[in-house]
């Protein structure tokens, strides 16, 4: 693992094996799917969706 420290806080970068890249973006997928967030009530106009 290779540490930089470009600025502020220190930042490591490694590799990771494709197996597990495929792993974390399909738990991240499933987690998007089920979760549908909506922020519209936060945002500073309204928007509907239609």
């Amino acid at each position: 693992m290779k540490n930089l420290k470009p600025f502020g806080p220190s930042i490591g970068k490694t590799k990771i094996s494709q197996n597990f890249l495929n792993k974390l973006n399909k738990e991240f997928d499933q987690k998007s799917i089920s979760k549908k967030l909506d922020y519209s009530s936060k945002l500073a106009s309204q928007i509907k969706n239609f």
